[in-house]
């Protein structure tokens, strides 16, 4: 039988399989916002103890922040540094959290609308 765009696999609607995605991926970036305090001290003492200059997805990070900002940060940060790490730049950088929470999730909204498309599309053109 062919598939349909809007099941991605076994009945499951692509706009459900989207959002339960979206919520576990910002149920693991929310707390580093919203406990970033703590992280920044821990990072900064680990930092101190490994003695060695800042890793390249860092510099990767701060140049992004620097030429397009959050926004930008945020929305190229899964691609090229891992959301993670880009919330925690962010954070690092001076972004307010609640501006961080807002982007973080609309980048992860738009990323796995984009993957989620770009899948079920994908296996489209492989069952015709």
């Amino acid at each position: 039988s062919k598939l349909s765009v809007t099941k991605v696999f076994l009945g499951i609607s692509i706009f459900k399989f989207r959002r339960k995605l979206r919520w576990s991926s910002s149920s693991t970036v929310l707390p580093i916002i919203f406990g970033f305090e703590r992280a920044k001290i821990w990072y900064q003492k680990r930092q101190e103890k490994k003695e060695k200059p800042p890793s390249k997805r860092n510099e990767r990070g701060k140049q992004i922040w620097n030429k397009y900002g959050l926004p930008g940060l945020a929305l190229l940060g899964p691609i090229l540094t891992g959301i993670h790490i880009a919330a925690f730049l962010a954070m690092t950088l001076g972004a307010r959290k609640i501006n961080t929470t807002v982007w973080i999730t609309v980048s992860l909204g738009v990323w796995t609308l984009v993957f989620g498309l770009a899948t079920v599309f994908g296996l489209d053109i492989f069952i015709q």
